[in-house]
This record gives C-alpha cells, sequence and structure tokens, in this order.
C-alpha cells in the first residue's frame, strides 16, 4: 500500500469534494508555501495514478480533483480513513491529553510523568501541559486528576468513570498524530463484535415493546448504551463496584424506563453469563431516560414535563426580548420541542450522561442564528438556575432552534416598476419583458414611460425606476420626487442580473418596514494586515478595532473568548465567523479582518486567515431577517465563497468587496 504524508492526506482532504482551489489558498489552509502545495501535489498524482484519480491545474480555476475510477478511489481512500474536510479531527495536544486520561485509567501500575513522556515520545513540559488540558476534559465528566508520589490518579465516581471510559472509545478512534495501537485501553476494553451485535439487538428490540413513540432511542443512543454495558463488565470483573445512593436508587426506581431497563438486565444474563443488579439497572435506567427522544405528551412524562415547559416558555420569552424577536413567543411547537429537549437534557446534566454524537460524525455547519441561539439559551440556564452545558448539548438545541427560524416566512411584499428608456418604446418593451421574467417574484407590474411622459404621470405610486438616463435629466423631466432609480446601460445584459437583485432586495427589505437596507462593509471595518498569532490575540485587536463602532468592547472580548472557548467556531476555507452573545453595536453591521498569515483556530487542523465579525444591532428594525436566519446565513455563504475570500487575501478596496457582495443573489423569496 502505497503511503502518504500527513500533508499530502490533508492535502487530499481539503481537494475531495472536487471544489477547486488555488495554490495560494490551499497553502494558506495547510500552513504551508503554495510552492509546497505544488510539490506535495507532483508527488501525490505519482501514487494517485493507480488509483483512478488525479489532481489538475486548470488556468483561472485552481487545482481539482478529477476523479475517473470512483471505486479505485473510493478503497484507495478508505484504506488511509481520507474523507472530506468536515470529518472530525482533534488537534495534537487533545489528542495527548485523551490519551493520558485513558493510559492512567486503564494502567495496571502506578503512571509518572517521566514514564507518560517516554511511552508518548515526548519530553516531560508536553506531558504537564497535556495534563492540564485532562484535567479540563475530566472536571464535565465530574471527575479529577491528582499527581503525588504514588504517581498520577484519577479520582470520582465509579459511574462518572465509566461514562467516561465509554466515550474514550470515540475519542481514540479519531485520533491520528497519537499513535494508539497498543494502547492498554485498547487491549483491556476489548468488544467482542458478537457480543456486542448480540447487546445491541437486545437493546432496540426490548425499547420497541416500550411506546414506541417515547422509547425512540437513536442508533448512537443503542451504540451507546452497549458500549456502556461492555465496560462495565471489564471494569466489574476488575473489583470497581458501581453504587448509587439511596435517594437516586429510589428515584429512578418510579420511572417507567426502569422496567424497560430491568427486562433488559433479564435479556442480558444470557449474552453476559451473569445477573446485572440492582446497581446496574439503575444506570440503564439512566442511559433510556436521557438518551430517549420525547416527542410527544403522555401522563408518565407530565410532573417532569410542566417543569420543563416553564422552563422552556421562559427561555423563549428572554430570547426573544434579547433579540427583539416577535414570532418566538407564539411558537408553541418550538416551546414544545424545547420542553421535551429539557426532560432528557436535565436527566443527561444530574447523572452526568456526557455523550459525544457530534464528535463521532462529521462535524455538521449549524446555521448561525441557531448556533447563536443555543448559546445565548445555556448562558441563561447556567446563570440563572446553575445547569451545565458543553459543546454536545449547544449542538442538540441549536437543531431544534434551526427548524423554528423558518417555520414562518418573511410576508412577501411585491415592487411596482417603471422603465424609461432612451432609446425607444421598443426597447423599453424589451427590457420591462426580461425583468418581469427573471424578477416576477419580486415585481407586480413594470411599466413603460417616455421621459417626456414623467411630468403627467404620479411616481408615487411606484418603487423603483429603471432607467438609461441620468437622474439629473430625469428629475429635470418629473418635476417631483422619484422612486429609487436603478441607472442601465443601453440594454440589460444577463450580466446585470445578480445586481438588479440585490438592489430589488434592499427595496424590497426597505419597504418591508425595515428603516434601511443593510449596509454590508463600511471600509473603516475592513482591515488587513493585521498581526496576530492565536486565537486571543485575534478576539482582542478586533474588539479594539471595534471600540468606538460598539458598547463595552472588554464584554464583547470576553463573550467572544468564552464562546470560543465553550465551542470553538468552524474554521472552513481558510475563514472563521465570530459574533457576540448579544449584540453590541448600535445597527447591524459586519466587520472583516484579514491576517499577515493564517492561524491555528479551534479544534480543527486547518487555519483561518480571515476573521469575520457580524453584530445583530441593539436596534431592532432589522430583527426580522435575523428571526427568519436571512442576514446571518446571507452572510455566512457569501464569506465562504472562493472568489470572495482570494479578492480578500489578494487586499482588494473595500467598494470592490462591496461590489462582489451586491453582485451575489442576496435571498430567494
Amino acid at each position: 500500500m502505497n503511503q502518504i504524508s500527513l500533508i499530502q492526506k490533508r492535502l487530499l482532504s481539503e481537494l475531495y469534494n472536487e471544489t477547486p482551489y488555488s495554490s495560494k489558498t490551499l497553502g494558506n489552509l495547510l500552513g504551508v508555501s503554495d510552492r509546497t502545495v505544488r510539490n506535495e501535489i507532483i508527488k501525490l498524482n505519482e501514487i494517485l495514478k493507480n488509483h483512478g484519480a488525479q489532481i489538475v491545474t486548470r488556468a483561472r480555476t485552481g487545482c481539482v480533483l478529477e476523479i475517473n475510477d470512483r471505486a479505485a478511489f473510493a478503497e484507495f481512500c478508505e484504506k488511509r480513513e481520507i474523507d472530506s474536510e468536515y470529518t472530525t479531527r482533534l488537534p495534537e495536544h487533545l489528542q495527548l491529553a485523551h490519551a493520558l486520561i485513558r493510559a492512567i485509567v486503564c494502567s495496571e501500575r502506578p503512571l509518572h510523568l517521566a514514564d507518560l513522556a517516554e511511552k508518548y515520545y515526548t519530553n516531560i513540559t508536553a506531558i504537564k501541559n497535556a495534563v492540564g488540558s485532562a484535567r479540563e476534559i475530566l472536571r464535565e465528566y465530574h471527575l479529577t486528576i491528582t499527581n503525588t508520589r504514588g504517581g498520577l490518579q484519577i479520582l470520582g465516581r465509579e459511574h462518572d468513570i465509566r461514562i467516561l471510559l465509554v466515550n474514550e472509545y470515540t475519542f481514540m478512534n479519531i485520533s491520528d498524530m497519537v499513535d494508539t495501537s497498543n494502547e492498554e485501553y485498547r487491549q483491556l476494553i476489548t468488544f467482542d463484535q458478537h457480543k456486542m451485535e448480540q447487546i445491541l439487538n437486545a437493546v432496540a428490540e426490548i425499547q420497541q415493546g416500550f411506546d414506541a413513540e417515547n422509547y425512540n432511542l437513536s442508533v448512537y443512543s443503542i451504540e451507546y448504551i452497549a458500549g456502556l454495558i461492555l465496560v462495565s463488565e471489564v471494569r466489574q470483573m476488575k473489583g470497581y463496584l458501581l453504587e448509587y445512593d439511596s435517594r437516586t436508587v429510589l428515584n429512578l426506581s418510579e420511572y417507567r424506563s426502569y422496567l424497560v431497563a430491568r427486562q433488559l438486565a433479564f435479556r442480558l444474563r444470557d449474552i453476559l453469563g451473569y445477573q446485572l443488579d440492582e446497581m446496574h439497572v439503575v444506570m440503564l435506567t439512566m442511559c433510556f431516560a436521557g438518551l430517549r427522544i420525547i416527542r410527544t405528551y403522555t401522563e408518565e412524562i407530565s410532573k417532569n414535563y410542566l417543569v420543563c415547559r416553564r422552563f422552556a416558555i421562559e427561555l423563549i420569552d428572554y430570547l426573544s426580548g434579547i433579540n427583539h424577536f416577535g414570532l418566538f413567543r407564539n411558537d408553541n411547537v418550538l416551546i414544545n420541542s424545547i420542553s421535551f429537549y429539557l426532560m432528557s437534557y436535565m436527566m443527561r446534566a444530574d447523572h452526568g450522561i456526557v455523550t459525544t454524537q457530534y464528535a463521532a460524525e462529521r462535524i455538521r455547519q449549524l446555521p448561525p442564528m441557531a448556533q447563536k441561539l443555543s448559546m445565548q439559551a445555556f448562558f441563561y440556564l447556567y446563570r440563572e438556575y446553575q445547569l451545565p452545558y458543553n459543546r454536545e448539548e449547544i449542538y442538540r438545541l441549536a437543531n431544534i432552534f434551526h427548524p423554528a427560524l423558518g417555520r414562518n416566512r418573511l410576508q412577501i411584499i411585491q415592487l411596482n416598476a417603471c422603465v424609461v428608456s432612451r432609446v425607444d418604446m421598443t426597447a423599453a418593451s424589451g427590457t420591462a419583458e426580461r425583468l418581469k421574467r427573471n424578477f416576477g417574484s419580486i415585481l407586480n407590474k413594470v411599466d413603460v414611460f417616455e421621459i417626456y411622459q414623467l411630468k403627467d404621470v404620479d411616481l408615487s405610486g411606484y418603487d423603483v425606476m429603471f432607467s438609461t438616463y441620468e437622474e439629473s435629466v430625469l428629475r429635470k423631466f418629473a418635476g417631483q420626487q422619484l422612486p429609487q432609480i436603478y441607472h442601465l446601460g443601453l440594454f440589460f445584459h444577463t450580466i446585470d442580473k445578480n445586481r438588479i437583485y440585490a438592489f430589488l432586495t434592499s427595496v424590497l427589505n426597505y419597504k418591508s418596514n425595515i428603516d434601511a437596507p443593510f449596509r454590508f462593509l463600511d471600509s473603516k471595518n475592513l482591515y488587513y494586515g493585521v498581526k496576530a498569532a492565536n486565537e486571543q490575540d485575534c478576539l482582542r485587536l478586533l474588539c479594539e478595532y471595534l471600540k468606538n463602532d460598539i458598547d463595552h468592547a472588554q464584554q464583547l472580548q470576553s463573550e467572544l473568548e468564552i464562546m470560543e472557548y465553550t465551542m470553538p467556531s468552524y474554521a472552513s476555507n481558510n475563514v472563521v465567523i465570530v459574533s457576540g452573545l448579544l449584540p453590541h453595536a448600535e445597527r447591524t453591521m459586519l466587520s472583516i479582518m484579514v491576517l499577515e498569515k493564517p492561524i491555528p483556530w479551534g479544534y480543527k487542523v486547518n487555519k483561518a486567515q480571515i476573521i469575520v465579525y457580524w453584530d445583530q444591532g441593539m436596534n431592532d428594525t432589522m430583527s426580522s431577517l435575523f428571526e427568519f436566519g436571512y442576514l446571518p446565513n446571507f452572510i455566512q455563504n457569501v464569506c465562504n465563497k472562493q472568489e470572495f475570500i482570494e479578492a480578500l487575501i489578494a487586499g482588494e478596496p473595500c467598494s470592490r468587496i462591496n461590489e462582489m457582495i451586491a453582485g451575489y443573489q442576496a435571498v430567494s423569496f
């Protein structure tokens, strides 16, 4: 099997989706020179020529992956675990931290810093830093790590250690920079595939017999429970006993899920060869109650449902208030969905059931407004009720907010237009016909006038005017206030289509009781050649640049740092898009910072050179465009376009950047 280097693997991952990239952009993404990219492509093509693909370079397009034998190429990628750029990766320091956790928990003898340095071929300083990262990871599981003369130890409840161990199976499998082949964890926790299949089938069959609507565990949840059973089997055999206090046992014994767990324990007797004790039944009850997906109200959940519904109403009221949303408060579907979510979430939070579903899957690009609402919700719940949160739960809740953003569409208001051409009425009529054909969903009517007719026409009934005349000439003949004017060339060409669409959209927004169209980018908010070594530098400089345009720059910096620590932004195609927890600018604004060189960002191997900040604004006149997710989605879409990114890296002036933005089809009504 042909071996490929790490940089070649990452290069192939970036090109996996057959999207063209310039060598300079690829270099920025990978943190190397474009010359290195070209050299690595030559080497990689030598390997790929026998596996159904080649990387070709096209003029004015860039490098693109061409696949001529998909079966051969798929087999090649599968053997080397190559996927698209959205595949989850952990940075090396986190991979080492997780490896240390597994080594310490599973080792048969005490481990010291020197032992771990030798084991992972690094120095003691790197191990000490990894121990610090491990402490942060363990805090999520209510566990601590100590370093005494007897060696490193992880202390806490046996329940939490088992939850940790079942999740470490996921993190071990997404490590590619730390050697996991000879880990004690891999040898100790041997997931017998036959036994695993039997347990999976047992869990699936048991839950189907109990009200399928409310015992509908996902495939991930079933695998989670099966993994926890196998981890518990090993821990029990090694003498680590599971214990719960009497209050927890009594409380969970009253759940209907207890009956499901009891029947599963009975079935597992034949698979495992022994009877699970009462503590294990309680553990399984927690899993059934905490991982199930509740969609409907039943008497069995009435007590907890009413408590959670009160939380949900309070939460929606808070989010509507700080974001100036008008429809959320009356969205009963959203309130019910959040109520059902909170029921499962509180069970997970109470008993430390930490899941890794989104770490195990591809990281999905969540819409920015849904993610922001979820962050706001969890910070509120933590501040008011000390309810814990983590990246996983933020993703879960964001997926509930996502459909709510599109549940009610913006009211479609059509525009009245007129055309005044300096050629003749035939040309004007042709232009009007093309306008109606291309923008019929926006334009109610398009009338045609000669310029001398304007003085006799009531122009107040028109929202826009298309004309080849200069505005001063039109004013002279009309003798009255004119509608907004779009200056055409002598003829309406196809190249004008996107610009006209953006113009009509801005007029439509204005007519929809929005007192001013969105000003995409002010020249004072575009910063080139910024020197920053890391994320913190970027956030500090961004807030420093914006301090005259926003309220409480220091508070914004604190918000951004907390949000990036909790759930780092996804660096996609050399771009990171960030926003504060709350509005800080008076009006909606966009700011772009272009760094001198790319820097690592978040949990991804990819780097970022362009930092985009958007602010909803404290003025509520544009709030409807955020409640529908239109503006944040538009910003995300535009800022990830390849030609837009390359224009920023090339240092194009602000006028050119705004011209590009206006040229994109902003929204589809």
